[in-house]
């Protein structure tokens, strides 16, 4: 009891630890019981290994030199993976009951993808089929020419072209047929290599021609302020010069086509002031009289005008009848004037929107829409259509005169009946837009005393045929 209480082991190890009696221990004994037990552990484990290593051999004897069975990695052993050691280790029955193992583990990994169906095959099969086709394409495009490309894109483009519809104009002045977008810029051209011949008329008529009507008015306006000026006061200086920097000159006469050509046209000339300011300055050698004639004919002038150019086409073959067009944007161009009144029109079926009106007020107060040129088809027995373009104020005696100058047999009588409307069109004056035969039109040609025998069109007309079969 007195030992337990001052702390002291009295256990068999605890004599073993120290080597001596318990009994006989000194009080003042310091030592850690439990590093002295940790030591003695740390020993058995090393002579434990120590034992596992196998027989003792002493250095230099004959038993410390290696047998020559013993290869060069028994004295070096490197460290080989589990699996090659497990590898090793098996028997030929190991070894195939392995082997079939790994074949049942992928007939499982095989049998658990699912199975395609009868149409996704056939979709894999297609899809292939195109991809095999679309490659097959693109050797051959890689094998044509650069020239070869742009003959074949040039040819589908003229193809193209040739069933397009266009508004084509006749030039007042040159007789030329031009496109109706590219007209204005052919008759400026064609009255500016005019100037030479007669500079004051070709002037007058770029004048006309080339601007808005309100442009003309404001034009003609100051002109005639100026000429006027002169014709009263001859002698005086002031009213032969003209300032172009002037902001009334730049807006009403420099601004507009044929307004400064005028001015050369009398005789202006360009000078310069004494402060370096350009002038316009009218030589005191031009008569009077000129000068009256000149303000005669800018005051009185007329524009040129283009005249639509029928352009007939004939189709031959069977789609001839049933070829689509699409109207070009010149068959709904709005003027100035028709702009106004569509937005009065607008306006006014606003308010009226605010009133309560019945179904047939609504009908017969909408606006319908307008066109400004129309196509007329007339289909002959023989499969042949006449295709013209017509402006929709031509009255139905143009459309017979149209018809009848390409006819082969042009003295024979002949009707044109409507295929929408089933209503003969007689030779009258009557207007495409009253008759209802816009924006396009199909009409039946027959002769009176009922022959289907042709032929029907001019051997020339039927040359510049277009086959559509």
């Amino acid at each position: 009891n007195d030992s337990r209480r001052l702390g002291l082991m009295t256990s068999p190890v605890c004599e073993i630890i120290h080597g001596c009696d318990t009994q006989h221990r000194p009080h003042n004994y310091t030592t850690s019981a439990m590093d002295k037990l940790k030591q003695f552990m740390d020993k058995r484990k090393a002579d434990k290994r120590f034992k596992k290593a196998g027989k003792g051999v002493v250095l230099g004897s004959a038993e410390d030199k290696p047998t020559a069975s013993v290869s060069a990695a028994a004295v070096k052993p490197e460290r080989s993976s589990t699996s090659d050691r497990q590898q090793r280790a098996m028997t030929p029955a190991g070894i195939a009951a392995q082997k079939r193992m790994e074949e049942a583990r992928k007939a499982k990994q095989f049998s658990s993808k699912p199975l395609l169906t009868a149409e996704e095959r056939i979709a894999i099969s297609v899809a292939a089929e195109a991809e095999a086709n679309a490659q097959r394409k693109a050797e051959v495009a890689a094998m044509k020419s650069s020239s070869q490309v742009l003959a074949e894109q040039q040819a589908q483009q003229a193809q193209s072209e040739r069933h397009r519809l266009h508004v084509r104009m006749t030039c007042p002045l040159t007789g030329e047929v031009v496109q109706w977008s590219d007209r204005m810029s052919h008759l400026h051209t064609a009255l500016q290599e005019r100037l030479s011949e007669s500079p004051i008329t070709f002037a007058s008529k770029m004048l006309h021609s080339l601007n808005t009507p309100s442009e003309v008015q404001d034009a003609v306006g100051l002109l005639k302020r100026y000429l006027d000026n002169i014709i009263k006061n001859p002698h005086e200086p002031k009213y032969r010069r003209i300032f172009p920097s002037n902001k009334t000159f730049q807006a009403k006469v420099a601004s507009v086509l044929g307004g400064v050509e005028f001015l050369y046209a009398i005789g202006y000339q360009d000078q310069t002031g004494d402060e370096g300011k350009a002038m316009l300055v009218l030589p005191e050698t031009v008569e009077v009289a000129a000068l009256e004639t000149a303000l005669m004919l800018v005051e009185n002038d007329k524009p040129l005008q283009f005249q639509l150019f029928n352009d007939p086409i004939v189709y031959t073959g069977s789609g001839g009848q049933s070829l689509r067009v699409e109207l070009p944007d010149e068959f709904f161009n709005l003027s100035t004037k028709e702009v106004k009144e569509l937005q009065q029109q607008r306006s006014k079926e606003v308010e009226e929107a605010q009133m309560l009106r019945t179904q047939a007020m609504r009908e017969a107060g909408r606006p319908k829409r307008t066109y400004k040129y129309c196509v007329i088809r007339v289909r002959f027995p023989d499969g042949c259509v006449l295709q013209g373009t017509f402006s929709v104020n031509d009255t139905a005696h143009a459309l017979h005169v149209f018809v009848r100058n390409r006819l082969h047999d042009e003295s024979k009588p002949y009707s044109l009946v409507s295929q929408a409307s089933r209503s003969k069109i007689d030779v009258s004056e009557s207007t495409l837009q009253d008759l209802g035969l816009v924006p396009m039109t199909v009409i039946n040609f027959a002769w009176v005393d009922g022959s289907m025998s042709g032929p029907f069109l001019k051997g020339s007309v039927v040359a510049r045929a277009v086959n559509l079969s």
